[in-house]
């Protein structure tokens, strides 16, 4: 209990600013941590499908121009 009574003290002594500044900040911040988290997200799907095609397609298109 020691440890976490200097833990929630920063934390009450936090909120209240909060709610003073009000709800549609923080549902900014929120939008704006969701929209980080999106990039994020497309940003590695965007390296997973190039290092999928560079995987398969590389291959293939290797081959086929040695065919040539």
């Amino acid at each position: 209990m020691t440890i976490q009574t200097p833990i929630l003290k920063p934390i009450t002594t936090v909120r209240p600013p909060e709610q003073v500044v009000g709800s549609s900040d923080l549902d900014s911040i929120k939008l704006l941590v969701a929209a980080v988290a999106l990039a994020i997200v497309a940003c590695l799907a965007a390296v997973g499908v190039s290092t999928a095609i560079c995987i398969y397609v590389a291959p293939a298109s290797e081959t086929q121009s040695a065919g040539k």
